[in-house]
């Protein structure tokens, strides 16, 4: 076994030792966000620092809350009149930074994408993630912000991976405005996404909790996020939207299992296409070998984002 093997074998057996550290290191490790206790710089040179460093063409800004945060966003502009806004959302444990090609390639065929880090990531306030809860609310206020300051043209769609696919369902389920949504290796509830991430990187102390456990676990990181975790379910919020939705999904994701994505599509038949991966896990599915996950989010936004006739 190599050091760092062991450095990972012998934290985990640490914590499962250690009884309640080991509650109160799940409850942080679910609820608290990058950002967490950071002091984030929001001047106009730290802003038009974060516009460089990601080369977005502009960087905005908008306050939200309640809990107050404030939510930064690069926006990629195309060639010539926008066909549509689309918002790219990111995953738990990446950022902005990492969904920046995919808001270029969104620009390149011709949509204005809005990358935007959810609170608490890159350049964004905040202490604790929603699972969707907080998120759909910020959300709902940046478009309210950006409708106001002219920033959004033709209709708009969300674009989500594995956190932010989940964030965009919320969203949807909230705010009619949102014309078609796709996600790529979405989970659909808080409750039965965070014990199979619990499981999959910290094995041997979930080892010696039982699935009770887990439950409280959650139930105490949303009340220490503030927010109730039966709310935090993409599946109830798939029925309440009437948006196309597009569910992507890798058949061999270890992280977010593919059942997930079956979940999610029988909730909502009518209106949602699920688009099996074969043999692609979740990273896969977000490297995106061969093309496919960018030519099927093309092809569903041009089907149904059509600013000449689209509401």
């Amino acid at each position: 076994m190599n050091r760092a093997c062991a450095a990972v074998v012998a934290a985990a057996v640490a914590l499962t030792m250690q009884g309640g550290c080991t509650h109160d290191f799940f409850v942080t490790q679910i609820a608290a966000t990058p950002n967490h206790g950071r002091d984030i710089d929001t001047s106009l040179e730290a802003d038009r620092a974060e516009r460089e460093r990601l080369g977005g063409d502009h960087f905005l800004r908008v306050q939200v809350g309640p809990p107050a945060a404030s939510i930064g966003l690069w926006v990629f502009e195309p060639e010539s009149t926008p066909r549509g806004t689309i918002f790219v959302l990111h995953g738990v444990a990446d950022g902005p930074f990492w969904m920046r090609d995919k808001a270029r390639a969104l620009a390149k065929h011709g949509y204005r994408a809005m990358l935007v880090g959810l609170r608490g990531y890159g350049a964004s306030t905040g202490d604790f993630r929603g699972y969707g809860v907080i998120e759909r609310r910020d959300l709902v206020q940046v478009l309210d912000e950006l409708e106001t300051e002219g920033w959004i043209e033709g209709p708009v769609g969300v674009w989500g991976m594995s956190y932010g696919g989940a964030v965009a369902l919320m969203w949807a389920g909230e705010d009619p405005r949102i014309g078609a949504v796709v996600t790529v290796g979405a989970f659909s509830s808080m409750r039965r996404v965070v014990p199979q991430v619990m499981t999959l990187f910290f094995p041997i102390p979930v080892l010696f909790t039982s699935d009770e456990e887990c439950q409280t676990i959650i139930d105490n990181a949303a009340d220490y996020a503030g927010f109730d975790p039966d709310d935090a379910s993409p599946e109830q919020a798939i029925v309440r939207t009437s948006a196309p939705v597009l569910l992507i999904h890798g058949d061999w994701d270890w992280i977010v299992p593919f059942d997930h994505a079956e979940r999610l599509h029988a909730a909502a038949p009518g209106h949602s296409t699920l688009d099996r991966l074969s043999a692609t896990g979740h990273l896969g599915s977000y490297i995106d070998f061969g093309g496919h996950v960018g030519q099927a989010t093309n092809e569903w936004f041009d089907r149904w984002l059509d600013a000449e006739s689209s509401p």
